[in-house]
């Protein structure tokens, strides 16, 4: 074989070997691509997050003489506000002191409603639940349910004094509370053993409004 059909032979086998594996590579090298969110049997679900509910949130109502007929249910609010609304019947002063044989309540006649406002906070005070709350705004002496529709009123603001005064009557908590709670039922007890009333003694027991 002469030079010039020698040179010939190879550069066709190198042009030959070299073509076969740049396409061997190319071919061995499948694509890659991401998968889609939400697409794919292998896709594993996006796992799912439980929000712990304070279990104070809620309504919660009760019925007692305090001293005199009185209905008070209570809404804590997940963002630390609170609202107490009051009714006593019959309309006196100081609220609730005349009191009505049972069941108390005379659906016919007037009831005074106390709106109470305020925050609250939860701690715990060597081992036991403590609820503070602190007023902030609400309204007194309105007055709804009456035969002459010319009694009902609308009634007025709520100072800190009156607060401080229902407080002292029994018709609201003291600020600083003792509690247990359950699905169920909401206790409230503190230290002030001086008068009767709501949150007094050993307590006052409200259950959860559905």
């Amino acid at each position: 074989m002469d030079i010039a059909r020698l040179r010939f032979v190879m550069g066709l086998a190198g042009a030959f070997f070299a073509a076969c594996g740049s396409g061997s590579d190319e071919r061995s090298m499948p694509p890659v691509t991401a998968a889609a969110s939400g697409s794919g049997s292998d896709q594993h679900p996006t796992p799912s997050v439980t929000v712990a509910v304070d279990p104070l949130v809620g309504t919660w109502r009760w019925t007692g003489y305090s001293p005199g007929p009185t209905a008070l249910s209570v809404t804590f609010n997940a963002d630390n506000t609170f609202a107490f609304v009051e009714q006593v019947q019959p309309a006196s002063l100081p609220a609730g002191s005349s009191p009505l044989p049972p069941p108390g309540f005379d659906p016919d006649s007037c009831v005074p409603v106390l709106f109470c406002n305020g925050t609250y906070e939860e701690m715990v005070s060597q081992g036991v639940q403590v609820l503070n709350w602190t007023f902030t705004d609400g309204a007194k002496d309105k007055i709804s349910g009456c035969d002459d529709i010319s009694q009902d009123s609308s009634g007025a603001p709520l100072t800190d004094g009156e607060v401080a005064s229902f407080i002292d009557q029994g018709h609201l908590p003291p600020t600083s509370l003792t509690y247990d709670v359950s699905t169920s039922e909401l206790h409230l007890a503190s230290a002030v053993t001086t008068s009767a009333g709501v949150g007094r003694g050993d307590g006052t027991t409200f259950t959860k409004a559905h």
